[in-house]
């Protein structure tokens, strides 16, 4: 299901994205990404961190994280007791 309540299934295909977002893609594409690098230490970070602050802000919540397929979306039942 994706953030407006539309179940997606991989067989079915990918949900299109709008034009303003196609264009960020395609902006950051053409250049160098800090995904998975913590700019302020120089070491591997990781690529939740980007989206987890906006999450937060937008829900009101503590915590949040972003899963990008259905084995990870697993992953917070696993690591529940971690938290």
């Amino acid at each position: 299901m994706n953030a407006t309540g539309v179940v997606l299934h991989t067989n079915l295909g990918r949900a299109p994205l709008a034009e303003a977002a196609q264009l960020a893609v395609s902006s950051t594409a053409r250049g160098y990404t800090n995904l998975e690098v913590d700019l302020l230490s120089g070491q591997r970070g990781s690529r939740h961190d980007h989206v987890a602050d906006l999450l937060c802000e937008l829900t009101g919540s503590e915590a949040a994280m972003t899963v990008n397929n259905c084995a990870a979306a697993t992953a917070p039942c696993h690591f529940r007791a971690r938290w």
